[in-house]
């Protein structure tokens, strides 16, 4: 089974050799590697150009992760797709593991793993002190904990929605689970997560702290379960 894994990245000089490093250093190696560099302006895509790691380096105007993410899976050949951010880490058997789950069970269209949360190093100190988020082991409902299947993925047609800039895979499960998507959680901890100041204050267009896509979002979740209750 021939797997793909593909990364958006944009401005990620600083971490990108990091992530490649650990997709090189899989004790399943994958099959193909696709870079979607969405339009940097730093060295992302010299360093993915000379990087250990076998890839195929697309460059493109900037629109944002989900148009990446997307170009990325049209380019995509694998008959399965795992997806890393840029500042994200795997876990050595990442790929190993996701795979032989999908083998033992075919019916499985997406399986996902735990990850556990990482404060980055280079954040000053006094930055790192005020930043929230889930410590110790968390069901990973993150791209970078998923391996789907690539012919069920393109045969849906559900792309990622390029008008989100947060939050776009939280809708993309979302229709894919419309359509029936059969999905597995592994217990294993299968990704690290780079937390900075930018991983989790993002925020595009925010009403009181709170993403606006955020609330499309879940607009359009509470839309679709009225029309299945309808």
């Amino acid at each position: 089974m021939r797997v793909s894994v593909v990364i958006p990245a944009y401005n990620a000089d600083r971490t990108l050799g990091q992530a490649m490093d650990t997709i090189a250093d899989q004790s399943r190696p994958p099959d193909e590697v696709i870079i979607v560099d969405d339009g940097s302006t730093d060295r992302t895509a010299d360093i993915a150009a000379s990087h250990k790691l076998s890839n195929q380096l697309v460059r493109t105007a900037n629109s944002g992760a989900a148009s990446a993410l997307n170009t990325g899976v049209e380019q995509a050949t694998g008959d399965v797709i795992a997806f890393l951010d840029a500042d994200d880490l795997w876990e050595p058997r990442k790929l190993e593991t996701q795979l032989a789950a999908i083998e033992h069970d075919p019916s499985i269209d997406l399986v996902m793993g735990h990850y556990e949360a990482f404060k980055c190093p280079s954040v000053p100190a006094e930055q790192l002190a005020k930043l929230r988020y889930a410590e110790g082991e968390q069901p990973g409902f993150l791209l970078g904990c998923m391996m789907i299947n690539g012919r069920y993925l393109k045969s849906s047609g559900i792309e990622f929605d390029v008008s989100l800039r947060t939050g776009y895979h939280i809708d993309w499960i979302r229709r894919l689970r419309q359509l029936g998507l059969k999905e597995h959680m592994l217990p294993d901890v299968v990704m690290r997560r780079r937390i900075t100041g930018r991983t989790l204050s993002q925020r595009v267009g925010s009403r009181d702290g709170l993403s606006l896509d955020f609330l499309e979002i879940a607009r359009r979740a509470l839309a679709a379960k009225r029309l299945d209750n309808a």
